[in-house]
């Protein structure tokens, strides 16, 4: 599945991110399937987030902010063994470790940190 690309573009408008940020969002909304990971629109209408799948788990979410995005590793791809979160923090090492809510986050500032998240998380870009 992806992204309404209406949606997408409302929510980048809403947000007004910088431009750089935009093009990684943009970048991010565009990735495609390997291993069975994917992204799902969780969207209803309005996008709050990018948000990526597998067997019907949310696993992995990028949530566009002005500055940054912030990316999720979420606690079904924790708890389900899909990444493991010792080798999640020493890859990432700026990554906030995990919270209350079973939840690793990263700030993205930058296109060579997303690539590396996706690669690791097992997407990749569209072409």
């Amino acid at each position: 599945m992806s992204i309404d690309q209406k949606v997408l573009e409302q929510h980048i408008r809403d947000k007004k991110p910088l431009p750089e940020i935009e093009e990684i969002y943009r970048y991010i909304a565009k990735t495609n399937s390997r291993e069975g990971t994917k992204i799902c629109d969780k969207s209803r209408g309005y996008l709050t987030a990018i948000g990526f799948c597998k067997d019907g788990d949310y696993l992995y979410g990028a949530t566009l902010n002005q500055k940054w995005i912030l990316w999720y590793f979420r606690k079904p791809a924790l708890e389900k063994g899909r990444i493991d979160e010792a080798e999640t923090m020493m890859r990432f090492p700026h990554a906030i470790p995990k919270d209350r809510y079973g939840e690793i986050k990263l700030r993205i500032h930058d296109l060579k940190t997303a690539e590396k998240v996706l690669r690791f998380i097992g997407v990749a870009q569209m072409r």
